[in-house]
């Protein structure tokens, strides 16, 4: 879960005419935890900020990068186990789409 996500699923509860936000314990260090980058980062001088925001975008490219190159090992080391079969695009188009591919 991402922090705004975590925010977004607080749940409200009203006791002794008190309003009080409910949430985990880790959605509620997750949150802290942003709160204070963001808290970090908008001390730093613009060209900083830039630079910070600069290398967070190469670092989720990178990560994006890599989980792509890990589907693939799975699905390669799947497929050489026999788990995966061999199928043309068509044949998986025409599953997709619900078709019995038998016409």
């Amino acid at each position: 879960m991402k922090p705004l996500e975590a925010l977004q699923s607080v749940q409200f509860v009203t006791i002794q005419g008190k309003r009080f936000a409910v949430v985990s314990i880790e959605d509620w260090d997750m949150v802290l935890a942003w709160l204070e980058t963001i808290a970090v980062a908008e001390v730093l001088p613009p060209e900083h900020q830039e630079t910070a925001l600069e290398v967070l975008r190469k670092r989720q490219l990178d990560l994006q990068k890599w989980e792509i190159a890990q589907d693939a090992r799975d699905s390669l080391a799947a497929f050489r186990a026999g788990k995966l079969k061999s199928q043309t695009a068509e044949e998986i188009i025409s599953e997709l789409h619900g078709e019995s591919g038998d016409s």
